[in-house]
């Protein structure tokens, strides 16, 4: 073989391996930075009042995304009265991307939510969950993506309250601290689809939801806590949510609404809606079953929506009303509906 022939299968052998070495070395930083990265992360939550605990950690996926497991991760909020934990979870960073992790949780989760008169305990089964997040400059979470599929919520007595097919939801957070009540701080979107309720929440709707979402923008600084004087706090300032798109599908029910929404003074929503409503025949006669209408009542709303209505083109009536909550009643055009009660945010 000649001289200029070793040369030609030299140089680029050299540069391979020289590139093979180089990718070795930034995989081992960036795994040591992801590391130490979050254990320093917990520290400084340590100090907002967020306690992280956990078991080992080990560091895996060469020549892949990096791998970091986290056995039993433990969260307590010394503010919010939060409770989490979790089995397994593992947090995935790309060498090449230090600003986008996922975290895929692993095992039972167990809650412990705060509910006025002490802690109300849960418990989630989901076949898959997992969060995508991408962290700004500030190391602040500026978005995030949820996927859960095959989802059940349970009870402390382990009876089921919820389960849903499929869940998928988003976050995006305001690029700058936002504290005048007409900026968005937070875009918010939830999707589920297929989602049957347990025994104990009883409904005359029916237990299964075929689909409900929404699409939100939070505006006003976001309260710190879902405490009752942090949500008020909110309020005062003039904290509103902007529905811009809200949809569910539950038994003949089929709605379509956007508006806004906040809260009263005695944490009562309150808010107006255009909505687009299908079955409402169908929900107006179990509301009358289930004595949440009186006759009277639903006969009237019956004969107003049908004289409002319009065919949809395949043999359904379709009507078009404003839907608002004031004065602790929410309002299907002129009719009120049923009462609502001030929301039970926790006081610590």
């Amino acid at each position: 073989m000649s001289t200029l022939t070793r040369r030609f299968y030299f140089v680029p052998a050299v540069l391979v391996a020289a590139l093979a070495a180089g990718y070795a070395l930034l995989w081992a930083f960036a795994a040591h930075h992801m590391e130490e990265g979050f254990r320093n992360w917990t520290q400084v939550q340590a100090t907002h009042g967020h306690s992280i605990e956990h078991g080992p950690l080990s560091v895996s996926g060469f020549p892949g995304p990096i791998k970091l497991t986290i056995d039993a991760p433990r969260y307590a909020g010394a503010k919010t009265g939060w409770q989490w934990s979790a089995e397994r979870a593992d947090l995935e960073m790309r060498p090449w991307d230090w600003w986008t992790y996922r975290l895929d949780v692993f095992g039972t989760h167990r809650f412990a939510v705060p509910d006025g008169a002490g802690q109300l305990l849960l418990t989630a089964r989901p076949a898959t969950a997992f969060v995508v997040a991408e962290i700004d400059g500030r190391g602040r979470v500026s978005r995030a993506a949820l996927h859960a599929d095959g989802l059940q919520l349970n009870d402390a007595e382990g009876t089921e309250l919820l389960a849903a097919a499929q869940m998928r939801g988003t976050a995006q957070m305001s690029d700058a601290d936002v504290a005048a009540h007409d900026r968005t701080s937070l875009d918010l979107t939830l999707q589920a689809t297929d989602v049957t309720l347990g025994p104990p929440i009883q409904s005359p709707l029916g237990a299964r939801l075929a689909e409900v979402g929404l699409a939100a923008a939070v505006r006003g600084a976001l309260p710190e806590t879902l405490q009752r004087d942090a949500v008020d706090a909110w309020r005062q300032d003039g904290g509103t949510v902007d529905l811009t798109h809200l949809y569910l599908t539950w038994g003949a029910l089929e709605l379509r609404a956007n508006g806004t929404v906040t809260l009263d003074e005695r944490l009562r929503p309150l808010g107006a809606l255009s909505a687009e409503i299908k079955g409402y025949g169908e929900t107006l006669t179990a509301l009358e079953q289930a004595r949440i209408l009186p006759r009277k009542a639903a006969a009237g709303s019956r004969l107003a929506l049908d004289l409002l209505s319009r065919s949809d083109g395949n043999a359904r009536r379709v009507v078009t009303v404003p839907i608002s909550a004031q004065n602790g009643a929410l309002f299907l055009g002129p009719v009120r509906m049923v009462r609502l009660e001030p929301i039970p945010f926790p006081a610590r």
